[in-house]
């Protein structure tokens, strides 16, 4: 289990480079405002954001190394000149979490129950090699989450109003859509790529269902901005084409499974569209969990602990 979850933390990100990194590695991240003390920060390997309150900052996503994690604390400082009073993680991989250890260790940290158990077993797997393992276990010694999130919550942080949802596991099991009601923004992580394909990208532990269930979600809100994990902001007609054409691919995918066709057939009559090369096809991801149930289902007795 474990090396099967380090290859799908590495599959995250495969050429990132050692966790030391000089001056001149780390991206230079730029901040845009979307109005009302929110901003979007791009220019690493993914998005993330800040929010300004009338107490301190929240942070959404912390960049992918250490280094960079300060490089974002240090943009952060410019604009808002007040503390980081929390940090909110939208899923575990790594170009979203690396960069924690750099963040204060009295910020609050918040993220989805799934997404502590996926950074605590990449930090005990012993392939992580020297970017996963390192980056894995400082997080793991030193900033696993203050507080976990089983399905929603609000809160107010540093007087900022913040809505925390869980759906279904989506992109990973450990999704959290992030929505700041005040300031009618969501920051979606990497449930929306608008820098990818016409089908979402799922890695090992996600599902095209609970994508469809995720999206619905996301439109449902009252949001005029949407930002994704990575790419640019997204309009809510992109999406709403991108979930109809996710409904309608599984749709036809399960009727074929039920006919009892192959995924090699599937393919065959569905070309897939690979979205990024780094995760399984949409098609594959929707088939094996068709065919195999998710999770992956095993024999009843195979959970007992004494079996006859």
């Amino acid at each position: 289990m474990l090396k099967r979850l380090s290859i799908a933390v590495a599959l995250a990100w495969l050429a990132g480079p050692a966790p030391a990194q000089s001056p001149s590695d780390v991206p230079v991240l730029q901040a845009h405002g979307l109005g009302d003390g929110v901003f979007r920060v791009e220019g690493g390997v993914a998005n993330a954001g800040f929010v300004v309150g009338p107490e301190g900052v929240i942070v959404v996503d912390a960049q992918r190394t250490p280094p960079e994690g300060a490089a974002q604390l240090a943009l952060i400082a410019r604009i808002a000149q007040r503390p980081v009073a929390g940090v909110i993680l939208t899923h575990a991989d790594p170009d979203h979490v690396g960069g924690l250890p750099a963040y204060p260790a009295d910020a609050l940290i918040i993220m989805h129950e799934n997404a502590r158990a996926q950074i605590l077993a990449a930090a005990e797997a012993a392939d992580g090699g020297p970017f996963f393992g390192p980056l894995y276990k400082a997080i793991a010694a030193s900033r696993l989450p203050h507080r976990t999130v089983a399905a929603a919550e609000r809160m107010v942080i540093a007087g900022i109003m913040v809505e925390m949802i869980r759906v279904a596991p989506a992109h990973s099991g450990g999704d959290l859509i992030v929505h700041f009601p005040d300031h009618r923004v969501v920051f979606a992580g990497d449930i929306v790529l608008t820098d990818q394909g016409r089908f979402p990208s799922i890695r090992t532990g996600g599902s095209s269902l609970g994508w469809i269930a995720s999206m619905k979600a996301i439109l449902a809100l009252d949001a005029d901005v949407i930002v994704p994990g990575h790419g640019p902001v997204a309009t809510r007609e992109r999406l709403e084409a991108q979930l109809k054409d996710a409904e309608e691919r599984r749709a036809a995918i399960k009727q074929m499974v039920e006919a009892g066709k192959s995924l090699a057939e599937i393919d065959a009559a569905l070309p897939p569209e690979i979205a990024n090369p780094r995760f399984p096809s949409f098609n594959r991801t929707t088939y094996d969990e068709l065919v195999k149930g998710y999770p992956e289902q095993v024999p009843p007795w195979h959970s007992l602990v004494e079996r006859p």
